[in-house]
């Protein structure tokens, strides 16, 4: 593997040679020329082979063959390409490099955009979509780029923009900015690292809708968790097989973690307060990337296992600009529609509107469990102090005294669990044994019953 990031002396055909399992991959359309060319090849690569020994097909823009640009029968190759992949419900991979269309040819160029538009689109939900940003992506392809379910750039070469860097400004475009603006699931140093990251994805995804994720994991399933509650990351490894995930728009809308991980063999996708940003609250931004997880999960049946720990909402006019109740229906609507199994564990502070947002029975969680510790409630023991008993405070002391008195009696996991909303209140040494429990109980979710005919009675 060249682990350059000068990408020009790589070919697409050389991409994917490297992206596949040695020997297998297998091109398609290999002697398709350019429109109106009698000697330079289409540029665009397209075919299949193995992924970690499972089929996947795959396009890689060829910036070798008149700089990657579109046209028509750039566009009927990706086209052939997913009309395979959907007949035989294998993931596509897409490698994007490009300089935009062969604006010559007129109108069929923009309709080319359309056409590969229109194939993404048709397969989004169906199959898993992975797009590595090998170079530039610009214009119609940067939206067509956005349409894939996993995004990879690679740092201090991608570039992805609409409007040109030289008229909107050299700041726009560049990994840094699409990193920092959500732009990306995830960036890698080089091109090897790139490609390596797809093909981890590929593990961790079912080959299509109706498939299951499952690996093999020598992890010990019933082993102790032992949590850092002002760690959230940590309490993700710790339930994770092998104490390894993969994260997901790390370094956008910090407040809320999304990522992939297997527990107990499972593919699962993970939803968590980062409690070390503001208390957990939850953000516009927060919000919108944990409802893009949760809709990518439910389109492929991979269970979602919430960790709320959240101080509530946040409550500034920067959120109200950002229309955070927009963004808080969203999350809600994701979580409230997805039929995909759904754990929700509470593992230290959970106040006011996150303890409905964050995966709460009342809005379709199959299982919630809350550990011991946990403090749970309508109002935070200061907030509640503050508002029902403030003429009793006559020092700071008295206020502690106050607060602590109201968490013992009216937060705890236990008074939360009395009305139902809680299944049970765990230990934090049990979280990892019984969210995988709840994970084995509901795999056949949603696995249809046919039914003959009552039994007889005698």
């Amino acid at each position: 593997m060249n682990n350059s990031n000068t990408f020009l002396d790589l070919s697409g055909r050389e991409m994917l040679t490297n992206l596949f399992d040695d020997g297998s991959f297998v091109e398609l359309g290999a002697y398709v020329k350019r429109n109106g060319s009698v000697s330079e090849n289409e540029g665009v690569i397209c075919g299949y082979g193995s992924v970690n020994s499972r089929l996947v097909f795959a396009f890689a823009q060829d910036r070798t063959s008149s700089g990657g640009a579109v046209d028509a029968y750039h566009a009927k190759k990706i086209e052939m390409l997913y009309e395979m992949a959907l007949k035989n419900g294998s993931a596509v991979i897409g490698i994007f490099d490009s300089d935009g269309a062969t604006v010559l040819d007129g109108f069929s160029s923009v309709s080319a955009y359309g056409r590969i538009v229109k194939c993404i689109s048709d397969a989004s939900g169906k199959i898993p979509q992975i797009a590595i940003l090998s170079g530039v992506c610009n214009g119609t392809m940067a939206a067509a780029f956005q349409m894939f379910d996993i995004r990879i750039a690679i740092k201090d070469v991608s570039m992805l923009y609409v409007g040109s860097p030289s008229i909107i400004g050299e700041a726009f475009g560049k990994t840094e900015f699409i990193v920092k603006n959500g732009l990306v699931s995830t960036v890698s140093n080089d091109l090897a690292s790139a490609i390596d990251c797809a093909r981890s994805f590929i593990e961790l995804m079912p080959d299509n809708c109706n498939g299951k994720a499952v690996s093999e994991s020598s992890d010990d399933v019933q082993r102790d968790t032992f949590l850092d509650m002002e760690d959230t990351r940590n309490c993700i490894e710790e339930i994770s097989d092998g104490y390894k995930f993969v994260e997901l728009y790390r370094d956008y809308a910090e407040d809320m973690i999304t990522a992939f991980t297997t527990v107990g063999g499972l593919t699962v996708g993970i939803v968590a307060n980062n409690v070390k940003c503001n208390g957990g609250r939850v953000t516009p931004k927060g919000a919108e990337k944990a409802s893009t997880l949760i809709s990518f999960c439910d389109s492929f049946s991979i269970p979602v296992v919430t960790l709320a720990n959240s101080d509530g909402v946040e409550v500034s006019s920067e959120a109200e600009q950002a229309r955070i109740a927009s963004a808080m229906a969203k999350l809600l609507t994701s979580y409230a529609s997805a039929t995909t199994p759904k754990i929700t564990v509470i593992l230290n502070n959970l106040y006011g509107s996150s303890c409905i947002l964050m995966g709460s029975k009342s809005v379709g969680a199959d299982v919630v469990y809350a550990l011991d510790s946990a403090s749970i409630g309508a109002l935070s023991p200061s907030a509640a102090v503050a508002f029902f008993e403030n003429a009793k405070v006559d020092s700071a002391d008295t206020r502690q005294r106050l607060e602590e008195d109201w968490n013992k009696t009216n937060l705890t996991a236990a008074k939360a669990a009395e009305n139902g909303d809680i299944d049970d209140v765990i230990t934090s040494y049990d979280l990892r044994r019984r969210i995988c429990s709840a994970l084995y109980m509901l795999s056949e979710k949603n696995t249809p019953l046919c039914k003959k005919h009552s039994t007889a009675i005698m």
